[in-house]
């Protein structure tokens, strides 16, 4: 009860001063001729017409704070990459700098290459021999795997990432 007293004081306060601030406007316009019950129902107009201006500005302003919550929450599919020492968060909507694009491409390169090197060798039972040491061609497999499954999660993420 004590709030909606309070609430209606404030709502009547707050039209008070609009039909004060419209009655000074009314009379601020007023023509020689004009009588005081005109003035008054110019000064009524002008009352509502700041009131309803009033509550379309505290609508759009509401929105706008609406709008502005939603765009900084976090995105579901946040993905963090450090370049530089300085973290870059790449989303779906987020456009990338071109070094990250860069960076992402290059990495995705890489990464499909050595892994499609790694099956073709595991594949043709291909020997590798650096020095005296004779890498397991066995090896291959997992690691060809590994490499490919990196170089799809960097495609992956290069899809996401808007130039």
């Amino acid at each position: 009860m004590a709030k909606q007293k309070h609430h209606s004081s404030f709502k009547s306060q707050a039209e008070e001063h609009y039909r004060e601030e419209a009655l000074e406007i009314a009379k601020s316009i007023q023509a020689p001729a004009q009588t005081k019950e005109q003035t008054k129902l110019i000064a009524k107009g002008i009352a509502k017409g700041i009131a309803q201006y009033k509550k379309q500005e505290k609508t759009k302003s509401r929105a706008r704070d609406k709008h502005k919550r939603k765009s900084q929450s976090p995105a579901a599919n946040t993905v963090i990459a450090q370049f530089d020492n300085t973290p870059t968060i790449v989303t779906p909507d987020k456009n990338c700098n071109s070094t990250v694009f860069r960076t992402l491409l290059l990495s995705t390169i890489i990464f499909v290459t050595a892994g499609t090197l790694h099956l073709t060798r595991y594949f043709l039972q291909t020997k590798i021999l650096i020095g005296t040491f004779d890498f397991p061609v066995f090896w291959s497999l997992p690691a060809g795997l590994l490499l490919f499954c990196f170089g799809l999660w960097q495609c992956y993420l290069l899809s996401m990432c808007k130039k």
